[in-house]
């Protein structure tokens, strides 16, 4: 009896052995979570003087395959519009289990303000030293600041990079808009079709 009662701890023991090894091995190649929940990505853009809702600023989120060596490839991305509340949301992969796709990197532009990213939504949290972010849980407010024309002139917008065409398409027609009202030339727009 206390033979069966030892092996059987001993069984307990190797398997906890063996998912220890197993974590450290995928762990050491930094590529790869264990587990974690990716999203949902919730905010709110507003001005920063006024503290009104910024309504149709681009909310542009992508992620990325990090492999071996830490090289990323293209995962997926989405965008959306914020509402006449200023609100977004986007809607996260879920549950990741022993996943290579990266942190979701996000980008926020509205023609004639300040662009915030592309940056790690983790990232944003740094902002808040800056009073540019302000966190209630996981839902997050940003504020933009308005720019003149002058800074708007010497600044270019930044996409996000490795991202399809068709899937910043948002983000480029607001590029094309602020370029338009600064009165760059047409050489500067992205082609919509």
């Amino acid at each position: 009896m206390e033979i069966k009662r030892n092996l059987s701890r001993f069984g307990s023991v190797k398997l906890v052995r063996n998912i220890v090894v197993a974590m450290a091995f995928w762990g050491c190649f930094g590529c790869v979570s264990m587990a974690r929940i990716d999203g949902p990505y919730k905010g709110r853009v507003v001005d920063a003087e006024t503290e009104r809702p910024i309504a149709g600023a681009v909310v542009h989120g992508t992620w990325h395959k990090v492999a071996l060596g830490g090289a990323s490839t293209y995962y997926d991305s989405y965008e959306v519009l914020t509402n006449s509340n200023g609100e977004f949301k986007i809607p996260g992969k879920g549950l990741l289990l022993l996943s290579e796709i990266d942190e979701l990197l996000i980008t926020i532009f509205k023609a004639g303000y300040e662009e915030i990213g592309p940056g790690t939504w983790t990232g944003l949290r740094a902002l808040s030293m800056r009073k540019t972010a302000i966190w209630n849980g996981k839902f997050v407010t940003l504020k933009l600041a308005k720019l003149s024309m002058e800074q708007r002139r010497q600044r270019g917008v930044s996409m996000p990079v490795l991202v399809p065409p068709e899937k910043e398409r948002l983000l480029r027609l607001e590029s094309n808009r602020e370029n338009i009202e600064i009165g760059r030339s047409k050489s500067t727009l992205y082609d919509m079709e």
